[in-house]
């Protein structure tokens, strides 16, 4: 029994530091500029994904810089948008409880940035990809903490995906329908330590 709690609290503690993945879905609302690949436009879904690590220290308030392997991943209209393999420091996750922007209206902020994206498979350059979430009642946050779960949609009044083109020659804009925590580390792993604890019983 003592070996199976330390088993746990092992566990819980080393999730606490593992790699989270978020999975989102969407669709595209509205396609600005030239140049981009003509299958895509207003209504076309995507899919991805996007990972960060929980014990990345923080930088600034409420800004967790990463490098590789952490990035994004969406795949929209048969092409794959994503983060650049090898990048340094170019994948920045932003949690800010109670922001204040220049213009002095206080919300709550969640943020993924990809600075540094691969070009697409037809060679279409893709500059910025970004995704935000702002509260204008300041209660979907309660710290600048790193979340170990996905962020619940309904919390936040502003929901936007933007993928920009070079010097913004397009902007294409989506909202994500569904955002998901896969897998669920903590959950997976104490299913897997109670599971030895009872074949150990057994």
């Amino acid at each position: 029994m003592k070996k199976a709690i330390i088993l746990v609290l092992f566990l819980t503690v080393w999730v606490q530091a593992v790699p989270v993945t978020i999975e989102i879905t969407g669709h595209i609302t509205s396609v600005i500029g030239s140049g981009f690949p003509s299958a895509i436009q207003v209504g076309s879904t995507f899919t991805g994904d996007y990972t960060y690590e929980t014990s990345t220290p923080v930088s600034g308030e409420g800004h967790y810089i990463h490098s590789s392997p952490y990035g994004l991943s969406l795949l929209l209209s048969g092409y794959s948008f994503e983060t650049m393999l090898n990048h340094d420091e170019q994948f920045v996750v932003s949690v800010l409880d109670e922001y204040t922007p220049p213009n002095g209206n206080t919300h709550d902020d969640y943020w993924v940035y990809s600075y540094a994206n691969s070009p697409l498979s037809d060679g279409t350059v893709i500059d910025t990809i970004r995704w935000f979430l702002l509260d204008g009642s300041r209660t979907a946050l309660s710290s600048n903490e790193l979340p170990t779960s996905a962020p619940v949609l309904d919390d936040w009044g502003t929901n936007q995906l933007r993928i920009y083109g070079p010097d913004d020659a397009f902007v294409i804009t989506g909202t994500v329908t569904q955002a998901v925590l896969v897998p669920e580390p903590l959950t997976s792993l104490l299913m897997l330590a109670s599971g030895i604890f009872f074949i150990k019983r057994k």
